[in-house]
């Protein structure tokens, strides 16, 4: 692929997006710029239909190959959670090793940094542009956490508009690379799941999400329209961080036990919560059942299937489910050493150095979030 440069109006300035080989690198000109990476397999034009037979007799003029949406790639966009950046959580998901054998188009986002210098989306009243919230001010005491309160508040501003920034980079992508506008995903981790959450609402651009904790607004009306979209959620029930029975989110901004913050006048729904808000609007029937008849295995610390899969009964070719990994009651910041987070599981990936491969014939953890997506564009 040849080196390109790209430039599309945006509220904040300009998006300009330059590749290279099957990488890009794109950003929002201005005086705040936003940078974003792509990856993308080479596009080969389709060959040119046959003239002749082969026997070599002349063949009809049959016109211009058609090649319809068998050429066009899905697009999967990528959101962090928060304090990391777009590379550490492409990392952590590895979709992008798989973006050239499954065909797909793969973008991955950098939130806006706050007062700390840490990353994040200003996504719903759970998290986490907090200046935005006006739980915020009650959050803090004093000490350590009124300093780091002060200095998260420093961001200052207007919020930022990533509903705005996700669809002008969905701009982009469909300008420059033949995309099939019926399979935009977004997969997504922690303070990115709730900005996947909140893009689903506002935007009917997206087929389907995949998300890692994270959760709905807490306030159902803030989730406006009525366009339909597949949610994969997916929450461990040990998770330290955004609990899954729903309630109080805590934060360890420098990811050290003894500077755990607890946001007391910040809420969260629960994940079963989340998803069912999701069914309600997919006109989805009944409850969540089983997926399968038995556990997968997912998580590579717990012993034997630990993942439960439940989905509900949808309309084709939307899907709702909740796949809940089974690690025991929540866990406290002080138990933690580094290795033992719930919030960030550890999967099973093909070829990555310290982690498992897949037991069995079991996928790795992007395929068979991959596998999901793909099953549900939109009609």
């Amino acid at each position: 692929m040849k080196s390109s440069a790209f430039l599309v109006p945006f509220v904040l300035g300009a998006m300009v997006l330059t590749t290279s080989d099957a990488a890009a690198t794109g950003h929002v000109a201005g005086a705040n710029p936003r940078l974003f990476h792509a990856h993308v397999p080479d596009v080969a034009p389709p060959p040119p239909p046959p003239t002749k037979d082969p026997k070599g007799n002349p063949l009809p003029n049959v016109g211009p190959a058609q090649t319809g949406n068998s050429t066009k790639m899905p697009l999967v966009i990528l959101l962090h959670g928060l304090a990391v950046d777009a590379t550490m959580q492409d990392m952590f998901f590895q979709l992008r090793t798989i973006a050239d054998q499954r065909r797909f188009a793969f973008a991955y986002l950098d939130g806006t940094r706050n007062g700390l210098g840490l990353q994040f989306w200003n996504a719903t009243d759970g998290c986490c542009q907090f200046p935005s919230n006006p739980n915020f001010a009650n959050a803090f005491t004093s000490g350590i956490h009124g300093l780091l309160g002060a200095l998260t508040a420093s961001v200052g501003g207007p919020p930022v508009d990533d509903v705005g920034y996700i669809n002008s980079v969905i701009d982009v992508m469909t300008a420059a690379y033949p995309i099939d506008e019926k399979r935009i995903f977004v997969v997504a981790h922690s303070n990115g799941g709730f900005m996947a959450h909140r893009f689903a609402c506002e935007s009917p651009r997206v087929a389907a999400i995949a998300t890692l904790s994270g959760a709905q607004w807490l306030d159902p009306a803030r989730c406006p329209g009525s366009h339909k979209v597949s949610v994969l959620h997916i929450h461990d029930t040990a998770d330290e961080i955004i609990p899954y029975l729903g309630g109080t989110p805590v934060l360890s901004p420098l990811f050290s036990p003894a500077l755990g913050i607890v946001y007391p006048n910040i809420a969260v729904p629960s994940a079963k919560e989340t998803v069912s808000r999701w069914a309600n609007r997919d006109e989805c029937k009944g409850g969540l059942k089983m997926v399968g008849g038995t556990k997968i295995d997912l998580e590579q610390r717990l012993p034997g299937p630990d993942t439960l899969m439940e989905r509900y009964d949808c309309p084709a070719p939307y899907g709702v489910e909740l796949w809940t990994i089974d690690g025991g009651p929540p866990r406290s910041l002080e138990t933690l050493d580094g290795t033992n987070s719930a919030h960030i599981p550890r999967f099973y990936y093909h070829g990555m150095p310290g982690f498992h491969e897949p037991p069995g014939n079991q996928p790795a953890f992007p395929d068979r979030i991959y596998d999901w997506l793909i099953a549900h564009p939109k009609p």
